[in-house]
């Protein structure tokens, strides 16, 4: 379940339905297949029964398409000019939420970084363990040719 804020909540007094509508019409552009089930929540009863009634899923042939039809029925509910109303348009986002999304990508890039550095310190690590091992193996593999050998030649001495 979706973490709740209280003007997000329809049951809380300080309750926003214009920004409860942005947020789930913002939602199903991003996420058409979920935001429903998930983020109904934000709306209340009333207009949730009234989003199923008039857009039941059966009748689009793709998620996309009925995705579209209950943004657009959001939309048409708001004013342009609320705050917020921009953001419903997956492709034009307002300053903050673009300055958010660009500082997530920041940090997502610097956690990355450090977990890959982690990864190739972990493999450096077990190559310098291996080519020790193979090292250990080689000159033992020398001194036992070696041995072969000597012992090959005490053999023939004790044959002469």
């Amino acid at each position: 379940m979706p973490r709740r804020f209280p003007t997000l909540n329809p049951a809380h007094p300080a309750f926003d339905e214009a920004r409860s509508l942005i947020t789930f019409g913002y939602l199903m552009c991003r996420e058409p297949e979920t935001a429903f089930d998930r983020c109904a929540s934000y709306l209340s009863s009333d207009k949730v029964r009234h989003l199923n009634q008039k857009f039941p899923r059966q009748n689009f042939d793709s998620v996309e398409e009925w995705a579209v039809a209950v943004v657009e029925e959001i939309k048409s509910g708001l004013h342009p000019g609320t705050p917020g109303f921009a953001a419903i348009d997956p492709d034009r986002l307002d300053p903050e939420t673009e300055a958010l999304r660009n500082d997530i990508k920041k940090m997502h890039s610097f956690v990355t970084t450090i977990h890959m550095r982690e990864f190739l310190d972990d493999d450096l690590e077990q190559q310098e363990r291996l080519d020790a091992r193979i090292a250990r193996l080689r000159k033992e593999l020398v001194e036992i040719k070696t041995t072969k050998q000597m012992l090959r030649r005490m053999s023939e001495d004790d044959k002469d």
